[in-house]
């Protein structure tokens, strides 16, 4: 998780090179949430702070008026995941989160 939060500084400086980046943020995020996921007793907070993360990564590029690229399918299915998962019904926050990134990538 210190590099969710590494990757949040790094946005936080909002700069163009962002964009050349974007594939390689969400590609660790998905893998990092399918490893969550995969967990026996998976952290909801950990799940919020990637969810967070995406949404993140969508402000700056629209904060700096760069083209967002579309989530591939795989990405999209791990984001589906966290909604279909044990924590939706104790979390309904992470629902929320997870259509709010699928929406802001359509």
């Amino acid at each position: 998780m210190q590099a969710i939060t590494l990757l949040q500084r790094v946005l936080s400086f909002s700069d163009k090179s962002v964009h050349s980046s974007q594939d390689q943020i969400i590609g660790a995020v998905s893998c990092l949430l399918t490893k969550i996921l995969e967990n026996e007793k998976p952290s909801p907070h950990h799940i919020r702070e990637c969810l967070k993360l995406c949404l993140k990564l969508h402000s700056v590029s629209t904060k700096l008026e760069l083209p967002l690229n579309p989530l591939n399918s795989d990405v999209k299915n791990v984001i589906e995941s966290v909604q279909l998962s044990d924590l939706a019904g104790k979390f309904p926050d992470l629902v929320n989160l997870s259509k709010k990134v699928l929406s802001c990538y359509d």
